[in-house]
């Protein structure tokens, strides 16, 4: 079936400097970032220096994250008829124009991912402290169910739950590829500013997503579609 990926959604980069907001709106992934940081000062006395540097260095920091948080939802698009050719008829139409045309079911998956962080002197100091995942599988609704021979009732109930077990292979490759994703993210190095380390990992995150496409796409490719998994009405 249809494997879409609601990509990582951006939330905006908030850093506060000089008491004005400046927002960074990055691409793919939805993430929040917060940094602190005092106004440039051309002359520091050594007292100063290291007051500002015990300051930063006991800051209180979000708890890191140890794995994603992934919830599930259902939506549903009604179909009806009496007869499997009806049926069939029906869904098409009601797939027409939408992102499930030409596939009978979906899993869509939206990603938050966020970081904490505050440039230090030379360095950046980040932690991740939100990595959510919503699952939300997409299925047909028969609602003339009530209105079909025993026999249409129950092809409709097999193939619904043929179609169910090839969605949740999509969701579980959803699932394994974000703990990837968090791993590889959380081991990234220190950068000296957090502009570069924003750049450095929606980049690595975009690439990651691409990947997982190509996985998911194997994956309808083996299944036929799902065919192999009796999706078949």
């Amino acid at each position: 079936m249809k494997k879409i990926l609601i990509g990582f959604l951006l939330i905006p980069v908030i850093i506060f400097a000089v008491g004005a907001t400046f927002v960074l709106v990055g691409g793919g992934l939805n993430s929040l970032f917060k940094k602190d940081s005092g106004a440039p000062v051309t002359e520091k006395t050594a007292s100063q220096a290291e007051k500002a540097e015990t300051s930063a260095a006991t800051a209180p920091v979000s708890a890191q994250v140890t794995k994603p948080s992934v919830s599930y939802a259902t939506a549903y698009y009604n179909v009806s008829g009496s007869t499997k050719d009806e049926i069939r008829a029906s869904k098409v139409q009601a797939k027409k124009g939408t992102f499930l045309q030409g596939h009978d079911a979906a899993t869509t998956a939206e990603t938050r991912i966020n970081f904490k962080r505050r440039q230090l002197a030379g360095k950046c100091e980040t932690v991740m402290d939100a990595f959510v995942v919503k699952l939300t599988y997409t299925y047909p609704r028969l609602i003339t169910l009530s209105d079909v021979s025993s026999e249409v009732a129950s092809e409709w109930s097999q193939f619904i739950v043929a179609l169910t077990v090839h969605e949740e292979g999509h969701a579980k490759i959803e699932t394994e590829r974000a703990s990837l994703l968090l791993k590889e993210l959380q081991s990234l190095p220190s950068f000296a500013t957090c502009e570069e380390f924003d750049q450095t990992w929606q980049a690595r995150a975009n690439v990651f997503d691409q990947e997982t496409k190509q996985i998911e796409a194997a994956y309808d490719r083996e299944t036929q579609d799902g065919k192999t998994q009796g999706v078949i009405f």
